[in-house]
C-alpha cells in the first residue's frame, strides 16, 4: 500500500478538520498527511490513549479499521470507554505496552494516575508475584495484532504527551 498514489487512497482520508475537536494538532496533522497511504483495513493502535478522544476520532474517521486504545490510567480508561461507546470498531484496553504480554505488578503506593506515570519506573515493573502489589496487564503489539488477525495500519504512541 505504500506504493499507492495519494489520489487512489482518498476514500480513507479524514473527512473534516472539525473532527479534530480536543485532539492534539500534531496527531491530526500526521493523520492528514498519512491518510492517503493508509491501507484499506487493519488495526490502528492508539498507545497512551489518555481519555480516548484520539481513539474515538480515529474510529469515526477510519471505520474499516479496528482501533485499539491502550491506556494504563483507570480514570482515563473509564472516560475512553464512554467516548467510544457505540463505535463498533473501537476497543479500549487498560494496560501498558511491553515487549511481551502478561501480567506485571508494581509497588503499592505507586499508581498510574491521570498522566503521572513517572511514579512507576521500569525497575518497579516485574512479573506479578506477592499480594502487596498492584497488577496491570502488559500487551505486546504482536499479540494485539495476532488476537485480531490483522496487520498494523497505523500506530500513535503517546508517552506523557510526547507524540
Amino acid at each position: 500500500w505504500l506504493g499507492q498514489s495519494p489520489a487512489g487512497a482518498l476514500a480513507n482520508e479524514p473527512t473534516t478538520a472539525t473532527s479534530m475537536s480536543g485532539l492534539e494538532p500534531l496527531l491530526w496533522e500526521c493523520i492528514r498527511l498519512l491518510s492517503a497511504y493508509m491501507p484499506p483495513s487493519g488495526m490502528i493502535l492508539d498507545a497512551g490513549a489518555n481519555d480516548g478522544s484520539s481513539t474515538a476520532m480515529l474510529a469515526r474517521e477510519f471505520r474499516r479499521h479496528t482501533v485499539v486504545g491502550v491506556e494504563p490510567t483507570r480514570v482515563n480508561v473509564k472516560r475512553a470507554l464512554e467516548l467510544t461507546a457505540g463505535l463498533q470498531n473501537a476497543v479500549i484496553l487498560r494496560g501498558v505496552l511491553s515487549e511481551s504480554s502478561g501480567a506485571l505488578s508494581y509497588p503499592l503506593g505507586r499508581e498510574f494516575r491521570a498522566g503521572v506515570l513517572s511514579q512507576v519506573t521500569g525497575s518497579d515493573l516485574q512479573p506479578t508475584f506477592g499480594r502487596r502489589r498492584n497488577n496491570i496487564t502488559a500487551h505486546s503489539v504482536d499479540s494485539l495484532l495476532l488476537e485480531r488477525g490483522q496487520a498494523l495500519a497505523f500506530a500513535h504512541f503517546d508517552a506523557e504527551g510526547h507524540e
